[in-house]
């Protein structure tokens, strides 16, 4: 059986956001960051409970193919990884559309794990 996992996470910056996993941990999806807790987790119920959800899928001829998860309040959520081939991306779509609703969430917030890259000017 397939099954998801929601991981909550913290940027050094104290901002939060989620990754969805399959089980097999690979990513599936990257949301957008939050300044509250509370943000976060209102949105991982707004795609659990109301998964009338748009994805939009964009390709880039450098990276690939990827997609943007659009929630049904309108602002974007998410955005997955990029993908080389188009089956594999639309497979991840049909299996986050078919399993979100029943994903575990893991909190790990508490821990900052997630880096994020230096711009250089």
């Amino acid at each position: 059986m397939t099954q998801l996992e929601i991981v909550i996470g913290k940027t050094v910056d104290d901002k939060y956001y989620f990754r969805v996993r399959i089980d097999n941990g690979r990513l599936l999806l990257t949301s957008r960051e939050y300044q509250h807790y509370d943000k976060c987790m209102n949105e991982i119920y707004g795609i659990q409970q109301y998964n009338t959800f748009e994805m939009v899928e964009e390709f880039d001829k450098y990276n690939g193919h990827k997609y943007t998860l659009i929630g049904s309040w309108g602002r974007m959520v998410g955005e997955s990884p990029f993908y080389a081939y188009q089956y594999e991306m639309k497979n991840d779509m049909a299996l986050l559309k078919k399993f979100i609703v029943k994903a575990d969430i893991l909190d790990n917030s508490t821990t900052v794990r997630f880096f994020r890259p230096v711009r250089i000017k």
